[in-house]
């Protein structure tokens, strides 16, 4: 996936698991290597996480996104209810307390980011894309 072929795809399309098959649909790639790419060149503020169980198995973050990342899923997160069987996936992105996935947000119950997760149940493992819309 070339920059020069990739980049112009992501203008003026909101981050999701959805445009990340998409683009995968397209260069014949799988949705996580294309969620690297993405991370590596959109302008958005992003990250690519992948979890097992509780654990936070690794993660990629786009140069704007400036925050650290809990390494253990949160009760609140969109992710952790997947992993409860509450839900499969969230179907686009869903907005969910900062908090959740930001640690430096602990105790701010206003501040949220987007999150689109999914249960990639051949691997055992949930594949997330967080999104900070606005100025957190």
């Amino acid at each position: 996936m070339p920059e020069f072929l990739f980049r112009p795809r992501l203008n003026g399309k909101e981050p999701s698991l959805a445009l990340l098959d998409q683009l995968a649909a397209e260069f014949a790639t799988s949705t996580l290597a294309t969620g690297v790419q993405y991370v590596t060149y959109t302008s958005e503020p992003t990250a690519l996480v992948v979890s097992h169980a509780q654990q936070v198995l690794w993660l990629r973050r786009s140069e704007s996104f400036e925050f650290w990342i809990r390494d253990t899923l949160h009760p609140y997160s969109a992710a952790h209810e997947i992993l409860s069987d509450k839900s499969g996936d969230t179907n686009g992105m869903v907005d969910v307390p900062a908090f959740a996935w930001l640690p430096q947000f602990e105790g701010d119950d206003r501040a949220n980011i987007k999150e689109d997760a999914r249960k990639l149940h051949r691997y055992g493992i949930i594949v997330v894309l967080l999104w900070v819309e606005e100025c957190i």
